[in-house]
């Protein structure tokens, strides 16, 4: 996988307690030495270890959901997450991956919780989402961050445009042929919503983490807007 998209930041998913650590310098750290899943198979483990873990830290999973992507505030409550919920993973699961790579499965796990994918109604009390930037802000922001939020309206392009099928991508099983054929069908809306010069060179696991996320900002929008007209 290139980087590019973003900085990535690696967590041992299983770690020594924290209290024994400087946290900032091994956030720093990892920054440098991040790791991303290398196939389906690693993809899977992380999407069930985000459930997982986004279930047992479910505060902090909205609170990230209200950072803008690939910042330093999203990056600590992701770090957070993975670090307060080691019992989500087996010992013999020592795998490294970078916390950013957690934020489009922890979407995608609030997704379902708080909407019925089958009508977008909600389901309970959705979380706060950040506001997206206007040009200007966009152009003040980091370059990790502000691809993330690229590649988030690009999601959002796409949602809109076709719902029904984004929601269907969601129900497939990561790896899947069900999974392939999801993406095919979303492959000439995404095209058209691509911004000039701008080139899709992200792996399907990323893909799918942002249209999960701009399918949850996506139906806040809406229901907020219901709410208030």
């Amino acid at each position: 996988m290139k980087r590019g998209a973003s900085i990535l930041l690696c967590l041992m998913l299983t770690v020594s307690p924290v209290a024994a650590q400087d946290t900032d310098a091994l956030m720093m750290r990892n920054i440098i030495d991040g790791v991303a899943p290398e196939d389906a198979a690693a993809g899977r483990f992380l999407a069930d270890f985000a459930d997982c873990a986004a279930a047992d830290q479910q505060s902090r999973a909205r609170d990230a959901m209200r950072r803008m992507p690939a910042s330093d505030r999203s990056d600590a409550d992701l770090y957070w997450i993975a670090m307060l919920s080691n019992s989500c993973v087996k010992s013999e699961d020592q795998l490294r991956y970078s916390v950013r790579y957690l934020r489009g499965p922890v979407a995608e796990f609030l997704l379902k919780r708080d909407f019925d994918l089958a009508t977008w109604a909600p389901k309970g009390r959705p979380a706060k989402i950040y506001d997206a930037p206007s040009n200007d802000g966009l152009d003040r922001l980091s370059p990790e961050t502000r691809s993330a939020v690229i590649f988030n309206e690009v999601g959002a392009c796409v949602v809109t445009a076709t719902p029904g099928e984004t929601a269907a991508l969601f129900q497939t099983e990561r790896g899947s042929e069900a999974e392939k054929a999801a993406f095919a069908a979303l492959t000439p809306t995404l095209a058209g919503c691509l911004p000039p010069k701008i080139e899709l060179r992200i792996s399907k696991f990323e893909l799918r983490g942002y249209l999960a996320e701009a399918a949850y900002r996506y139906a806040v929008t809406a229901q907020t807007n219901k709410a208030a007209g």
